[in-house]
């Protein structure tokens, strides 16, 4: 999970995977485009790659890699 959620977030912003850090996101902006309207891009990319839905509470906390990451893991472990 952890290297297609890596994957995703490298083929979406144009870096390479190696770069993402546990927190690389909105607030460090570490990473080009990773903006409000990335993050929207991103999400979407997410919940469609791993067929799973987040609610808007849960996407406004989802600001870093390492947030994202265990959001989704909270999600398709079941």
């Amino acid at each position: 999970m952890e290297n297609k959620l890596k994957l995703i977030i490298a083929e979406l912003f144009g870096v390479e995977e190696n770069t993402i850090q546990n927190d690389s996101g909105v607030v460090k902006g570490d990473i080009l485009n990773w903006d409000s309207l990335g993050q929207l891009q991103l999400i979407l990319k997410i919940e469609d790659s791993f067929n799973v839905k987040f609610t808007m509470e849960e996407i406004k906390q989802m600001q870093d890699y390492s947030t994202i990451l265990n959001m989704l893991t909270s999600k398709t472990i079941t």
